[in-house]
């Protein structure tokens, strides 16, 4: 009789639990829904300071097509007041143009702008720009563009400046030239103050101390101040374009009625 082995087989209850997708997938979707504000605000920035570039281009483009035609003119027609600089520079850029871009109320400032004694035009153009946001609670940006230009007063002889005509210095509000670029008269002297003390000073011609546009806003509590002999506004920086000084290098045949420094023209 043959006999067989019986192989005793075993049996494993092995019990494998499914991952609950669906809370996965929950997760993952509350996830990406709380992304998505921050992705489209990271675009609508972009575009934003794309647009603030762009704004800026076309506001510098005019301000050089406006400059150019005032320098072209300069030998027959006054200097343009400050409105009707502003609306050059607005035509120029087109009035709709303005009204769509991002400067706050289409408006633009050139206060400042000016030409000197020595013919030199100083333009300057300053824009507030707000981004439109829910709320309203971003403050505007102040941008500014600013060029300097030789105004043409006519050819003398071919066309070409004779290079051995004297050359002198002339700052922007002085009322003599130089024949040392580097003359004592020519550098600003600053001198520092306090806000108790700066109401009695007085500069050179006897003019009171005013508060200066650029740097003084909002620090009206500012301890140290700063001021010079020949200016009449006082700031709370020593980095204020107020105090810097611009010289022209002009031909000596272009001062006008100018007179010479005591101090480097004997």
């Amino acid at each position: 009789m043959t006999h067989r082995r019986r192989k005793n087989i075993q049996f494993y209850d092995e019990r494998v639990s499914a991952p609950l997708l669906w809370k996965e997938e929950g997760s993952i979707t509350l996830e990406t829904a709380m992304l998505i504000p921050f992705f489209l605000a990271g675009i609508l920035t972009f575009v934003f300071l794309l647009e603030m570039m762009v704004t800026g281009a076309y506001m510098k483009n005019a301000l050089h097509t406006v400059g150019k035609e005032i320098a072209e003119r300069s030998y027959e027609a006054p200097f343009p007041s400050q409105s009707e600089l502003e609306r050059r520079l607005i035509k120029e850029i087109g009035e709709e143009r303005m009204t769509s871009s991002l400067i706050e109320k289409g408006q633009i400032s050139c206060a400042g702008s000016r030409m000197n004694s020595a013919g030199i035009l100083h333009l300057h153009v300053e824009y507030p720009m707000k981004i439109p946001v829910p709320g309203n609670f971003l403050p505007s940006v102040i941008v500014s563009e600013s060029m300097m230009v030789k105004g043409w007063n006519g050819y003398r002889g071919n066309g070409v400046m004779d290079l051995a005509e004297d050359i002198v210095y002339v700052a922007e509000t002085g009322s003599v030239y130089h024949r040392d670029s580097q003359c004592s008269y020519l550098k600003l002297s600053i001198r520092t103050t306090s806000k108790g003390e700066v109401g009695e000073l007085r500069n050179h011609d006897g003019e009171k101390y005013k508060s200066c546009e650029r740097c003084m806003g909002g620090k009206e509590d500012a301890v140290g101040l700063y001021i010079t002999e020949t200016g009449n506004k006082y700031h709370s920086s020593l980095d204020c374009s107020g105090l810097k000084r611009h010289i022209d290098a002009v031909p000596i045949t272009e001062v006008g009625g100018m007179g010479a420094c005591s101090k480097c023209t004997r």
